[in-house]
């Protein structure tokens, strides 16, 4: 296993990627308005203020496009919008899929958690609602799929070392 590989990628992805692109071609676009436009801008802070946005909303983007579950030859890394966090394969106990504590109330809603041996079991973003609700991201055989992934990974993990 080379490099670090997605598992279950987020159904937003392509916007997400989006997001990566218009960002610097924004930036780029208002500061060459800026460095040749020079007067004629209308408002210098107006302009500098919108470079400083889109930039933000470029890194914004690249942070979601990166958010989710991956494995490696190192171990299984989840990234979230403001923290990426890896537990080396020696940690990992196992997956399991658990009830999503939120929104129990709401809907019978499962999440697939990282147990380690070193730590709280780590939740990740991979889940369902059930029944099929609309902002269910993913259906409950495309959770399956990828604990069943997590779980060949994590074999693969023990065979190699």
């Amino acid at each position: 296993m080379t490099g670090w590989r997605r598992v279950c990628p987020h159904p937003w992805r392509v916007v997400y990627g989006v997001f990566v692109w218009i960002g610097p071609g924004l930036t780029t676009l208002v500061g060459g308005v800026l460095l040749f436009g020079g007067s004629e801008v209308g408002s210098m802070p107006g302009a500098v203020a919108a470079m400083v946005f889109f930039a933000g909303w470029s890194v914004l983007g690249f942070r979601l496009s990166r958010v989710g579950v991956h494995v490696g030859a190192e171990g299984v890394r989840y990234c979230t919008l403001t923290r990426t966090c890896t537990k080396p394969w020696r940690d990992v106990v196992g997956f399991e899929l658990r009830r999503y504590v939120v929104a129990q109330p709401v809907a019978e809603a499962w999440t697939i958690w990282i147990i380690t041996s070193t730590g709280p079991p780590v939740e990740t973003d991979i889940g369902f609602i059930r029944p099929h609700h609309p902002r269910s991201l993913r259906s409950a055989a495309e959770v399956r799929t990828a604990l069943t992934e997590l779980h060949a990974a994590l074999a693969w993990s023990r065979r190699t070392t």
